[in-house]
């Protein structure tokens, strides 16, 4: 049971990791949300980077590139989640009932 749970958790943590990615990228481009694939990865992603987005603060790079720190961070951030969950997981042992 263990070993599935931490492969859900590798599953859902490269998910979030992609989406993110995904998303930054798009806004390194400055995409506007009028394609149906932008606009679904903007509302997946705009959950996830939520609560960091009063932290930090978007930047223009000489009007060429968009800089979203906040997905940037959100990145960071969910990455050292996944591996203490991960880790977590790993360490925590089960015991057996027995019967």
């Amino acid at each position: 049971m263990k070993k599935y749970a931490i492969h859900i958790m590798y599953i859902l943590m490269g998910t979030i990791q992609l989406l993110l990615g995904i998303r930054f990228l798009l806004k390194i481009f400055d995409l506007e949300p009028t394609s149906t694939f932008v606009s679904i990865v903007y509302i997946l992603s705009e959950p996830l980077i939520l609560p960091l987005k009063p932290f930090f603060e978007s930047t223009d790079l000489h009007g060429i590139f968009f800089i979203d720190l906040a997905t940037l961070f959100g990145m960071i951030f969910y990455t050292f989640l996944g591996y203490f969950i991960i880790r977590a997981l790993s360490k925590r042992k089960y015991r057996r009932s027995k019967g």
